[in-house]
C-alpha cells in the first residue's frame, strides 16, 4: 500500500536501467511502475508506463514479457471501463502465451478473460474461460489463482441460475483461502456467500 515509495524506487531503478542502456531492465521497471500506478488508481500513469513496457518488450524480443505487458494493459482498460481494448489486449496476450506454451501466463489471461466476459454480461463465454483457468490453476498448483477461479465460477453459476453450484464453488474458495491465510480473499468469499 506504499505506492508513493514504490514509485520512487521504481523510478530510480528505471533511471539506472536507462543509464546502463539495459532495455530489458527498463521494460521491467516500466511494467512494475504501470502496475503500481494502477494499484493506486492512477490510470493515466499506468497506461503511459504500460505502453512503454509493451513497446520495450517487443523491441528486446521478450515474448513472455510482451504477453504479461498485454495482460497489464488489459487490466488497465478493464478496471474503469470494461472496454473493448481490454478484450483485444487479453486475447493477444493469450495467443502469445499459448504459442510459448507458458501455462502460468495462460492461466492468468484466461482468468482475466473470464472476469471480463462476466462483466460484459456474457456468462457462457465467461464460464468457458474461467473453467480453463481453473484447470490450469489445479495443474500448476497455483492456490491463489485456484481460489480466484473458484469464486469466479461461483459468481457465474449464480448468474446462470444454479445457486447450489454457486454455493459449492464459493465454499471451496473460502476453505482454500482460510488454509492459505488469505484474509482479503476470505472477506471476498464471505461477501460472495452472503
Amino acid at each position: 500500500g506504499h505506492y508513493g515509495r514504490a514509485r520512487g524506487y521504481l523510478e530510480r531503478a528505471l533511471g539506472v536501467a536507462e543509464g546502463l542502456g539495459d532495455r530489458w531492465l527498463a521494460s521491467e521497471a516500466h511494467l512494475l511502475l504501470s502496475r503500481t500506478h494502477r494499484a493506486a488508481g492512477a490510470y493515466e500513469g499506468a497506461l503511459r508506463d504500460g505502453l512503454a513496457a509493451l513497446g520495450q518488450k517487443r523491441a528486446v524480443g521478450d515474448p513472455l514479457g510482451e504477453a504479461y505487458a498485454l495482460n497489464n494493459l488489459g487490466l488497465i482498460d478493464h478496471d474503469p471501463h470494461s472496454g473493448g481494448e481490454a478484450l483485444a489486449y487479453y486475447l493477444e496476450g493469450l495467443a502469445i502465451a499459448e504459442r510459448l506454451g507458458n501455462r502460468r501466463c495462460q492461466m492468468v489471461l484466461l482468468g482475466n478473460l473470464g472476469e471480463l466476459y462476466a462483466d460484459l454480461g456474457d456468462a457462457e463465454k465467461a464460464l468457458v474461460y474461467t473453467e480453463r483457468s481453473l484447470a490450469l490453476s489445479e495443474a500448476i498448483g497455483s492456490q491463489q489463482t485456484l481460489a480466484i477461479s473458484l469464486e469466479g465460477l461461483g459468481t457465474l453459476y449464480a448468474l446462470l441460475g444454479d445457486p447450489d453450484a454457486a454455493l459449492a464453488h464459493y465454499e471451496r474458495a473460502l476453505a482454500l483461502r482460510e488454509r492459505l491465510g488469505d484474509k482479503q480473499g476470505q472477506a471476498s468469499s464471505l461477501h460472495a456467500l452472503g
